[in-house]
């Protein structure tokens, strides 16, 4: 590992202070963080949600906006105050001397813009072409095939390592800020990350800020780490010092958090009720591209994101469905909520076979919660107006009034207070914005609930509160519930069944014991084996 010695610092953080609102409405975010980086080193920050992390690292980035104010005794890159730059000083330092990885890479891409396109505007003209060797050294190959794809062609660790590739093939920053770039990737795909990270930091010399709600990938890629909680550095040392023996409580709690094969977090789950399947998905398809006989040239590459596909979900059954970045999970769960066509094949709700234009009705009964709630929601609206606009979609609630008093029952009942409706969601932590977006789909009372890797953001105490509460609000609304995830620990904990995907294929499915505990598929087997080892030492898994 690189030397911790830090002679010059690239990064002198010292006395930072970040509080939103004015006056005494104000609240402070991160109270007094000081920390420095040496040139080459990696320094994890963890720490529960709403901790002050990503206040921090806006801080460091100008991007909290106008209701933040920032202030420390030392703010420095390279020798250089970062305090009071304007607009100008801030786009002269972002990108070229700090590099962002952002958390999730499909909200820092334009969604309708082809992705070489978009390659152009950060490295330059016939970015793609000039390099061709570079992007595919990082993986990249598909996009040097199919430059005039959009992003949604594309899977989750393929944009997170274009949005590397946009961060360090034009530069050499003096600071690589990684946000929880693997926290939504399998663990085989984050491992390549890590890697594609690890080359560009060597190749730059860059040093590298690393936050990450997952201490077990902390432990294996930074020279030091600093523990958060409520806005304050309580804990810095290293990874051994802090996850085998850790001293402060806060540290202590992240740890004893962490998912134990074979113990559920939640508590005994009643057994699915029964009856006619909510959901039947018969032999269905979803290709990217067009296919040879459709109407039209065909495409230079046809993609079968999903490749005749057959499940069912029982009223009040958790029916998980794993598999690696790229194996069709996402793209299953966009075709059964509607948002994507299905190229052949059938869903059925209640029996019921809904077309590919969805009516208003339908997509009522079929609540997607996304992989990123803080893109879901408008960064310019409060929550209370976010919830209002969902229920006069759907035609519920005779006045403004009503649908008021719905949305704060809604959010009690999922944990947050009601004085969250007049707060926007940078004002929130990640774990209140996956109660919020939980809030918003129960409010349409749907029949089924689409959880697109609803906590894989979230660090390991918010993460078992939140499926501790979809646990519990599906046995109590008898919700089908189809919880899309790449956490095997995940699903041996909550699942009453597991399906498992491969380049679209249904490869295994059925009750939780016969796929995970029995005579395993081979693929998975390869994803067991592949799920970090616990940061607390051997043995622990």
């Amino acid at each position: 590992m690189p030397s911790t010695a830090i002679d010059p610092p690239v990064l002198v953080v010292d006395g930072l202070q970040v509080r939103y609102g004015h006056g005494a409405g104000a609240v402070a975010a991160a109270s007094d963080v000081g920390f420095e980086l040496g040139r080459g080193e990696v320094f994890g920050l963890v720490g529960p949600s709403g901790c002050g992390k990503s206040s921090t690292c806006g801080a460091l980035l100008g991007l909290l906006g106008k209701t933040a104010s920032v202030s420390a005794r030392r703010l420095e890159l390279e020798g250089r105050s970062l305090l009071g730059l304007d607009d100008r000083g801030w786009r002269r330092v972002r990108g070229r001397r700090i590099a962002l990885v952002p958390q999730h890479p499909r909200s820092a891409l334009t969604p309708i813009v082809a992705v070489g396109r978009q390659l152009d505007w950060y490295l330059g003209p016939h970015a793609v072409d000039r390099h061709a060797a570079d992007l595919r050294a990082l993986g990249l190959e598909s996009v040097v095939a199919r430059p005039r794809d959009l992003p949604s062609s594309f899977s989750g660790g393929q944009l997170q390592r274009l949005v590397i590739a946009i961060a360090t093939l034009g530069s050499s920053p003096a600071l690589l800020l990684a946000d929880e770039p693997t926290s939504t990737l399998d663990p085989t795909v984050a491992a390549s990350v890590l890697d594609v990270l690890a080359e560009a930091r060597r190749r730059t010399g860059s040093a590298m800020l690393f936050v990450s709600h997952d201490l077990a990938v902390v432990a294996q890629v930074c020279d030091r780490v600093g523990v958060m909680d409520a806005g304050r550095l309580v804990e810095v040392g290293s990874p051994l010092e802090l996850f085998e023996a850790p001293r402060h409580e806060v540290t202590r709690r992240l740890v004893d958090a962490l998912p134990t094969r074979r113990r559920a977090w939640a508590p005994a789950r009643t057994s699915p009720a029964g009856g006619p399947p909510v959901l039947e998905l018969d032999h269905l398809y979803r290709y990217h591209g067009r296919a040879p006989g459709r109407s039209g040239p065909p495409s230079a590459v046809v993609v079968r994101a999903v490749d005749d596909v057959s499940l069912a979900v029982a009223p009040g059954e958790l029916a998980a469905v794993v598999g690696e970045s790229g194996s069709g999970k996402t793209t299953l769960a966009r075709v059964v909520a509607g948002a994507l066509a299905p190229t052949a094949g059938v869903v059925r709700l209640d029996g019921v076979e809904l077309s590919a234009a969805r009516s208003r009705g339908d997509r009522r009964r079929i609540a997607l919660v996304g992989q990123h709630p803080r893109s879901a929601f408008n960064r310019r609206r409060r929550l209370g107006a976010a919830l209002d606009q969902v229920q006069r979609v759907h035609g519920i609630g005779a006045s403004r009034a009503e649908r008021t008093d719905r949305s704060a029952g809604m959010l009690a009942r999922v944990g947050l207070g009601a004085e969250a409706l007049g707060r926007r969601p940078q004002e929130l932590s990640g774990g209140e914005l996956a109660r919020a977006a939980l809030a918003r789909a129960l409010l349409v009372e749907p029949r089924l609930l689409v959880l697109d890797e609803p906590t894989a953001s979230l660090d390991p105490p918010v993460k078992r509160a939140v499926l501790d509460l979809v646990d519990e609000l599906r046995r109590d609304l008898g919700l089908a519930v189809v919880l899309i995830t790449h956490e095997l620990d995940l699903a041996w904990t909550v699942a009453d069944t597991v399906s498992v995907l491969d380049h679209g294929r249904l490869v295994a499915s059925g009750p939780l014991a016969a796929v995970l505990d029995g005579d395993r598929h081979p693929r998975v087997a390869a994803l067991l084996e592949r799920v970090p080892a616990d940061p607390r030492g051997p043995g622990r898994r």
